[in-house]
């Protein structure tokens, strides 16, 4: 039976497919929503140092490489336009991380992993381990999203080494849980389940307890796969119980869909749809439009499951409805996948006709977003041959360098008049 497993930004459609989106980067939410609010990004956009403005980016970036992609690429193209007005180096750095990060999730993988490249090499120069462990790890991300599974344990394994040099303990293994799935990927679940257990124990010791979480229902669903469901179920419990410790209300949401899927395989109906339908409520208080389309993709599977197949069609139909309206291609081609396999079996050719075009239209959406290369506005330059510039400057001061020359030539011209003076005086 199949549904969709629930993990930090994504849910994995249980027993079905495995993992398609790869979330960046395990981070800690226990952050007030009120950072990443529009007034957080507000303050971010009239911000004038651009030093305090890049730590900035970097904080949002974190949250919506996630949640909402959109807003990324506006912040990325806000940063990116004063870091070329002012050659402001360090900032051009973040603005092009954030940008490949938008690129790399929105599909187009060559292009963002080429910013997410340029930023790398900065970060590398200025020996900011964690940074670079980060960026590598997204860049595995990006990889193991084209298949191109050698590069992907390639950049996983220099962000395990990059974190190793730094003083951030998480740096040091975070990205295992990315080279665990590069080996599942690649059929060495031996090999996949040890380097998992190792980050399973190294989030548990550091209390990390969103990264526990996940892991745990990786591992669930992995042993669900291979027919181990007393352990299978294990794991889930485990999943539910960090996600809990996490005071995080995504990841409630996320253990709430995850008591779902246990509830089912136990055969308890009525719980596993109470959790569901908590986890889809809890969601739309988040507002976070990826997490609320994978509710109802639950829904509509749960329904599906126990031969409602209009509730599951409602169901459906409303996620595919809103994946079409926020132009989530991948997410609409999943809700299409199954509508057409429902009205197959009710042999209703003309609905099924409608969405099986659809389909091609939607595929060859993702297919052109994944090859075509994103326009720049003017403005914007992504050299990095400026001059550094200095520690704590902004753009009011940068501004003020012209007040800075009318002075010096104002002395200049006070010390030219005064020689003139002296000379009339004595000749």
């Amino acid at each position: 039976m199949l549904f969709i497993l629930a993990t930090t930004g994504l849910t994995l459609i249980f027993m079905k497919r495995f993992y398609r989106h790869i979330s960046l980067l395990i981070i800690c939410l226990c952050v007030s929503s009120a950072i990443y609010s529009q007034d957080a990004y507000k303050k971010f956009q009239d911000q004038r140092d651009l030093n305090i403005k890049s730590e900035m980016g970097m904080e949002l970036l974190h949250y919506y490489v996630r949640f909402n992609l959109d807003s990324l690429k506006i912040a990325a193209i806000d940063l990116l336009l004063d870091a070329s007005e002012h050659k402001h180096d360090f900032a051009r750095a973040v603005g092009t991380r954030m940008l490949g990060s938008y690129l790399c999730k929105a599909g187009n993988q060559k292009q963002g992993l080429e910013y997410l490249t340029i930023a790398k090499d900065y970060f590398e120069k200025k020996e900011d381990y964690v940074i670079v462990s980060e960026i590598c790890n997204a860049m595995g991300h990006a990889h193991l999203r084209e298949g191109a599974y050698k590069k992907a344990k390639e950049m996983y394994n220099l962000s395990l080494r990059m974190g190793e040099q730094s003083n951030d303990a998480t740096a040091a293994f975070n990205a295992k849980l990315g080279l665990g799935r590069t080996y599942l990927q690649l059929g060495d679940t031996t090999t996949a389940m040890t380097i998992l257990h190792q980050y399973k124990l190294a989030s548990v010791e550091n209390e990390k307890y969103e990264a526990a979480a996940d892991v745990y229902a990786l591992m669930a669903q992995i042993e669900g796969d291979r027919k181990n469901i007393g352990l299978s179920q294990e794991y889930y419990g485990q999943s539910i119980y960090y996600s809990k410790r996490s005071n995080s209300k995504s990841h409630l949401a996320h253990s709430y869909a995850n008591e779902g899927i246990r509830k089912f395989m136990k055969e308890d109906y009525d719980s596993s749809l109470y959790f569901f339908e908590k986890s889809l409520e809890l969601r739309l208080e988040l507002k976070a439009v990826r997490p609320i389309l994978e509710a109802y993709y639950n829904l509509g599977f749960f329904y599906t499951e126990r031969d409602s197949l209009q509730r599951g069609v409602e169901h459906y139909e409303i996620g595919r409805k809103l994946a079409e309206k926020h132009k989530m291609w991948a997410d609409l081609k999943d809700f299409l996948v199954e509508l057409i396999a429902i009205y197959d079996k009710r042999d209703n050719a003309v609905l099924k006709s409608v969405y099986v075009r659809r389909m091609k239209e939607v595929e060859e959406i993702i297919e052109a977003r994944t090859n075509a290369r994103e326009e720049l506005p003017n403005g914007i330059d992504l050299d990095f041959t400026a001059k550094e510039v200095a520690s704590g400057i902004n753009i009011q001061e940068k501004k003020g360098g012209s007040g800075a020359l009318f002075i010096l030539c104002a002395v200049v011209a006070l010390v030219a008049l005064f020689i003139f003076l002296e000379r009339k005086r004595f000749s």
